[in-house]
């Protein structure tokens, strides 16, 4: 049997945590959501504050976070929040049923931190969790069920290493070239809404912050390298009002160029601010991707409505709103980005006229550094297989491909040959493997 947690709620009017999702008409937030996969366990956390919540004296709320994929889904230990009528006729049937669960005490608390661990399957990599909310049709009324989402994506073991930066190897031609060369990287940044000061330790930014700052320090230290430009590009998700929204896109790529400076990521005068306003492409993209039934007429008013503030005020209206809240809960957040990219000149080309193997080995360097495993994977194939260069970067390849035991192997192979790259690379995947969830 599934453990119960049993709570009797009094009304307790206090202040919410910063950043809380909020659930059950705005009752129940929730805070510090983890999903992670370890070996062949998923461990599942997170704060639940119910100090908000009010149940009728003769009604039982239920809570069950479900784990939802694409064909399965998984039901997780539910939460019982009775009235206090309700709690009493339970803790009676206690006494009778020896089988019942009091997980918690009613009046011990009101912020539970949930925590679940289960057998891992492959198919919950791109699960979501979900909340169930179901009050019950007892005391002569009428029974509500909803379901939200809690959070998307799980963090797997594969994803964490993928996420890894491996350093990847060229064959220098023998011809002194120079060519220009970009490297770009989206920053899903997240700020409170109308906010444009950068909060490293606010939802997903400590993970973003880091890929830009491990982007430009692998540029900037390159002593092949020359950078020539640093562009960061801020954009709004498009609520509220424009000439703010515009502001707010400035001020945030403000805030991101000010924040490398600070750490010694940015040389000085080199760094070029733009803003790309209200990001109505990457709504319109996210409305394509998503599975509302009225994204239809959404991307209507957004194609076919010019004047900004009417567009906005008619996406309100559809169907009552409904659709409009969940795009601000589920699509607006991820607009709220900052793109940086950086401009430099190498010395090291793609393309060595006099050696078939190496123009092919360079090319399948740059395809992995783009991560279009397609195009790496040929043209490795065409490459010198014998080659030291050719064994780390075919390591990359299958790290980067979610095979990491393959990635071992190449790894510790282009090692016995004294490769330097390879050992840096084995040892970013052990730290990486060895990483226990916080």
């Amino acid at each position: 049997m599934k453990k119960k947690l049993i709570y009797s709620i009094l009304c307790l009017l206090m202040a919410l945590p910063a950043g809380a999702q909020k659930y059950y008409n705005d009752a129940v937030s929730i805070t510090d959501v983890s999903l992670w996969q370890q070996g062949e366990s998923l461990y599942i956390d997170m704060q639940i504050d119910m100090r908000r919540l009010k149940v009728d004296n003769d009604r039982t709320l239920t809570l069950t976070p479900l784990l939802v994929g694409a064909d399965h889904n998984v039901m997780l230990s539910p939460i019982i929040i009775n009235g206090h009528r309700r709690q009493k006729a339970y803790v009676r049937s206690m006494a009778l049923n020896e089988e019942t669960e009091l997980g918690v005490p009613y009046d011990k608390e009101e912020i539970l931190s949930y925590t679940q661990v289960i057998p891992y399957q492959p198919w919950m990599a791109d699960a979501s969790l979900n909340l169930e909310e179901n009050l019950c049709g007892c005391g002569g009324h009428q029974e509500e069920l909803t379901q939200e989402l809690i959070q998307k994506g799980i963090s797997t073991e594969i994803g964490r290493l993928s996420a890894i930066h491996p350093i990847l190897l060229y064959i220098r031609p023998e011809a002194d070239k120079v060519e220009i060369r970009s490297r770009q990287y989206e920053a899903h940044l997240e700020f409170p809404v109308n906010k444009s000061v950068i909060l490293p330790d606010y939802m997903n930014n400590k993970s973003e912050l880091q890929q830009i700052q491990n982007m430009l320090s692998e540029i900037v230290n390159d002593k092949e390298v020359s950078v020539k430009g640093i562009y960061i590009e801020g954009f709004a998700s498009p609520e509220g009002a424009l000439k703010l929204n515009e502001q707010l896109s400035v001020n945030r790529a403000e805030a991101l160029k000010n924040y490398l400076a600070a750490h010694g990521q940015i040389p000085a005068g080199l760094c070029h601010v733009s803003f790309g306003g209200e990001n109505w492409d990457g709504l319109v993209k996210a409305l394509e991707a998503s599975s509302l039934k009225e994204k239809a007429t959404l991307l209507d008013i957004i194609t076919h409505t010019p004047d900004i503030t009417l567009r906005k005020e008619k996406l309100k209206k559809v169907n009552g709103g409904a659709p409009y809240r969940v795009m601000l809960k589920e699509l607006y957040p991820a607009l709220r980005k900052v793109n940086c990219r950086v401009d430099y000149t190498s010395d090291v080309t793609i393309a060595a006229q006099t050696d078939a193997g190496a123009t092919n080995l360079n090319a399948a360097a740059d395809a992995l550094s783009r991560k279009d495993l397609v195009a790496a994977r040929e043209y490795l194939d065409k490459s010198n297989q014998q080659t030291a260069q050719y064994i780390n970067n075919n390591g990359v390849y299958y790290l980067l491909n979610g095979e990491p035991e393959q990635a071992i192997l190449e790894f510790n192979k282009a090692i016995r040959e004294g490769n330097e790259a390879a050992r840096h690379n084995l040892e970013e995947m052990e730290k990486v493997m060895k990483m226990r969830k916080k």
